[in-house]
């Protein structure tokens, strides 16, 4: 299992678009750890442990990857 690091752009309650380092497959099953910060508090965050399936992949100019991702099931990490 590789660990990627990533930036998230766009997030939503059916899935998220984010950058990576390195290109991941179509149709790809992904685990992934979201944190978001807290409107009342942005020192604070809550983390959301996903399962998501690659939707789609794009070539960025800088080099990274977009990867936009459907949320099939998540959970609260405590």
């Amino acid at each position: 299992m590789r660990v990627l690091s990533t930036v998230t752009e766009n997030l939503s309650s059916r899935g998220f678009f984010c950058l990576v380092d390195e290109p991941l497959a179509l149709g790809e099953s992904v685990a992934c750890i979201l944190g978001l910060p807290l409107w009342h508090d942005p020192q604070m965050s809550l983390a959301l442990r996903c399962q998501a399936q690659v939707v789609w992949v794009k070539a960025m100019q800088d080099g990274r990857f977009g990867v936009g991702c459907r949320i099939d099931d998540y959970a609260v990490v405590a």
